[in-house]
């Protein structure tokens, strides 16, 4: 009878099915191996170096400022969507594809939004302004911090594959691991691992992991095949945070 008050307003806000990234990226999570990453699993957690640098890409896509899925309106345009109804201006949405490794191998994901801006180290915006101005990116100092670094990541299969026939994956969130972190240890003694924004790793290490991901870089990656896969693969990044959240409600 205390908690009635608070119990209808979160029915009303519906606030328990919202995506919460706390509830996954604890420092007790248990993680798997990359090898071991089951299209049967809805979300997997895994531990892995992200790269980007051999993958030719262009970084963003024309969205919904409302629903974020693709269009062919041109920047600024309003436009009525065709998935939301809405009237809404077209605007840039950072997008791009990586590669996770571990020691036990490589899958590709994709991540969208503020998450992908913050591994860019540019906006959607700014990265817009090159594609059109026909200028690369200067992405050396954050190809050079990401080697330097190892992630815990909430990822999600999604229905779009490769040309090669890969299994593709989407970022849904993802942090940084502390110093020292070990993929052996971190398995058996998941109380080691903690969560920080400052981590550093031999670079001996990520040119093992390199040379395991080598496969990848022949990978290329046509601009002009790009709007293609986006509607897709935005709609499955709404889908993956509904399917996280039931299950997280059903615990």
């Amino acid at each position: 009878m205390r908690n009635t008050k608070l119990i209808a307003s979160l029915i009303e806000t519906k606030s328990y099915i919202k995506y919460n990234p706390q509830l996954f990226l604890k420092a007790d999570q248990k993680s798997t191996l990359i090898c071991n990453v089951s299209l049967s699993q809805k979300t997997t957690l895994v531990k892995a170096k992200i790269s980007f640098e051999h993958i030719f890409q262009k970084y963003w896509y024309m969205s919904c400022a409302k629903c974020n899925r693709a269009t062919a309106a041109d920047y600024g345009i309003e436009f009525t969507c065709n998935s939301c109804k809405q009237k809404s201006p077209a605007v840039p949405r950072c997008r791009f594809d990586v590669d996770l490794s571990d020691d036990s191998g490589v899958i590709p994901a994709s991540v969208f939004g503020d998450l992908a801006e913050k591994l860019l180290t540019f906006t959607a915006l700014e990265a817009m302004d090159h594609f059109n101005q026909n200028h690369e990116l200067p992405l050396e100092f954050a190809h050079n911090s990401l080697k330097t670094k190892t992630f815990l990541l909430h990822i999600k299969p999604i229905q779009t594959q490769l040309a090669d026939a890969r299994q593709r994956y989407t970022i849904l969130h993802y942090s940084e691991l502390e110093q020292g972190f070990d993929s052996a240890q971190s398995l058996e003694q998941p109380n080691a691992l903690l969560i920080s924004s400052e981590h550093k790793i031999d670079a001996a290490q990520l040119l093992a992991s390199e040379e395991s991901s080598s496969g990848s870089k022949a990978r290329l990656r046509l601009s002009d095949k790009f709007d293609e896969a986006e509607t897709t693969a935005s709609d499955d990044v709404e889908t993956a945070t509904k399917n996280s959240n039931k299950r997280t409600k059903l615990r």
